[in-house]
């Protein structure tokens, strides 16, 4: 299922969803969403598929996250909070689906994509790979990706992150074991291959049923979660300080924010 947005690409057993965004740092907007979605159930309803890549197109980003100045012109608040929860949807086909799914990253993975890296099973990264929640620069908060960024990183670590909107290198992804592996630039292709090749020889009957054991014991109320987030998400969004953030950034300023 090949489409501008995204591209499938198919070795043997193993899928590759490519993000193909390359001008906008990979940027993901509501059709890419939704095709990420279509793609991942699809996969998910095939026996043939053992392995399911995520990756972005090119060297300077897996994702930059929901395009958020370039989303919801002349859309209406009902139809812009329903679009919201299919970052969430995403989220949580990755988890339902029996196969392992693996995020290779390279570059910039921030905001709703590091959401992405962070929802899935394994996380090899290179070394360029650089991690972050930037929404507070805006006057907004990344509330979509609270719950797969808490499943692995520590509580105090994951909301300095949001607080402070500094940006963590692989090296210290690693260390906090948000992530698996860290490799050379160079390597990343051959090192997610190779793991990919190791995860398809495995079970599928039992890794699917296993996979499924693990997020419904780490968190058997995930759904629940990300209603309440989508919730204040929504909120959020119609705040002074939110439509500055994304007026001052449309503008290449600084945003003044007044605390409404």
């Amino acid at each position: 299922m090949d489409s501008e947005q995204v591209i499938v690409e198919r070795q043997e057993s193993v899928v590759q969803l490519v993000i193909n965004g390359p001008d906008r740092h990979n940027a993901l907007d509501w059709k890419t969403l939704t095709l990420l979605h279509s793609c991942i159930e699809e996969m998910a309803a095939d026996a043939t598929v053992r392995v399911i890549i995520l990756t972005g197109q090119g060297d300077r980003a897996f994702s930059s996250g929901v395009d958020l100045a370039g989303m919801g012109e002349g859309t209406s608040q009902r139809v812009l909070h329903e679009s919201r929860a299919k970052v969430a949807a995403l989220i949580q086909a990755m988890w339902a689906a029996p196969q392992p799914v693996i995020a290779k990253v390279r570059g910039y993975a921030l905001a709703g994509g590091f959401g992405l890296a962070m929802a899935a099973d394994v996380v090899l990264a290179s070394e360029s790979a650089i991690f972050g929640t930037p929404e507070a620069e805006v006057g907004l908060w990344p509330f979509q990706i609270t719950v797969p960024l808490l499943r692995f990183a520590p509580p105090r670590v994951a909301l300095e992150l949001m607080l402070t909107t500094r940006r963590m290198d692989a090296a210290e992804a690693l260390r906090y074991g948000l992530i698996n592996r860290v490799v050379a630039d160079e390597e990343l292709d051959a090192a997610v291959d190779r793991f990919a090749a190791e995860l398809a020889q495995l079970s599928s009957a039992a890794t699917g049923f296993g996979k499924r054991s693990f997020y419904q014991v780490s968190g058997s109320m995930d759904r629940e979660h990300f209603d309440y987030l989508a919730t204040l998400l929504t909120l959020v969004n119609q705040f002074d300080d939110a439509k500055e953030g994304l007026l001052a950034r449309r503008e290449h300023r600084q945003p003044r924010f007044l605390g409404h």
